[in-house]
């Protein structure tokens, strides 16, 4: 039986350090929303224990909310995937830079505009839907998309500035910002000889395509990518099948994170650059190679996942709150 009708499992360093605001701000707002102390409860992230967090929060809980990036709602969602009760509901309030997560189950939208209380009022009555989680060698798991490339690099370089305290400021603007003298430095960066990539297609056939010169390489689970733009518009999460893209140069990378902002760009950029449909999907990189999954920068090279095909396949399915 769940002690809690809703439990909050909050990253403090989210959005520059929102995540501890949210934290002070719960007591009030859930007692306006007429919920008394002993039906709900909160707590800070622990790196040293987080998985065991999770499994308490959600054994216990009716909906496990996040507060925090797409990394803190992957971590809930990993963990949570790989338990056969699909009671727990789980639900987010974004403070990423991203956000990309957040934006199809329409949780961001209404952040941005109407703000935490009202955004945290529909959580705690939302509908939930089925949501596929893909996993990678080493335990990894993959909920929004994986890519290589272009932008893998660019997260890469961002990362490094960062841990080297090179970033002025932690808030959301700054740190998109920061991408742009990355992007420019970058910009030539292509995929190696070597890269490949072959998937299963839902009828059962198998192909296989070269990468190298091609800019990027995405793999979606959703349709938001890089902070809102929609090459792969039109994806189900629930269906069991990943969408694919190769973008062979500058130009359709450009069109792909600008134009499919809006529904008529979206659609003209996949008539212009068909999208592959997916049972599961094996890459190959070179050793050296950016990747990044879920917008977080992966040790590709030390996670083995680079010098030898990798197999994202379907790990198992969780319950998102969604205010689609």
């Amino acid at each position: 039986m769940k002690c809690f009708k809703v439990s909050f499992l909050v990253n403090p360093v989210s959005g520059g350090g929102r995540g501890r605001e949210v934290h002070s701000l719960l007591p009030e707002v859930m007692a306006s929303f007429g919920y008394a102390e002993e039906e709900w409860t909160a707590e800070f992230t622990s790196l040293d224990r987080l998985d065991e967090q999770i499994d308490q929060l959600s054994e216990r809980s009716e909906r496990l909310i996040a507060v925090g990036g797409d990394g803190t709602m992957n971590a809930v969602m990993s963990r949570l995937a790989r338990q056969s009760d699909l009671c727990t509901s789980v639900g987010l309030v974004p403070l990423g830079t991203g956000n990309d997560l957040a934006r199809v189950l329409g949780i961001y939208r209404n952040f941005v505009d109407k703000g935490l209380a009202n955004t945290l009022r529909k959580l705690v009555t939302a509908r939930s839907v089925l949501f596929d989680l893909w996993g990678l060698p080493g335990g990894r798991t993959m909920g929004a998309y994986l890519s290589a490339g272009l932008d893998a690099e660019v997260t890469r370089a961002w990362n490094m500035d960062r841990a080297a305290g090179k970033i002025p400021f932690s808030s959301p603007l700054v740190n998109k910002a920061w991408y742009l003298p990355i992007f420019w430095r970058n910009r030539n960066r292509r995929l190696p000889a070597g890269a490949r990539v072959r998937w299963e297609e839902p009828g059962g056939g198998v192909r296989e395509q070269e990468l190298e010169g091609k800019c990027t390489l995405l793999v979606g689970n959703i349709s938001s990518y890089a902070a809102g733009a929609s090459p792969l518009a039109g994806n189900d999460f629930g269906d069991g099948l990943l969408r694919m893209l190769f973008l062979p140069n500058l130009s359709s990378f450009f069109f792909a994170l600008g134009a499919t902002r809006g529904r008529f760009g979206s659609w003209l950029f996949r008539t212009l650059h068909p999208v592959k449909t997916a049972r599961c999907v094996e890459f190959f990189l070179p050793a050296g190679e950016a990747l990044q999954i879920d917008g977080e920068m992966v040790d590709a090279d030390g996670e083995g996942m680079t010098g030898r095909w990798v197999r994202i396949s379907r790990l198992g399915r969780v319950r998102l709150l969604s205010l689609e």
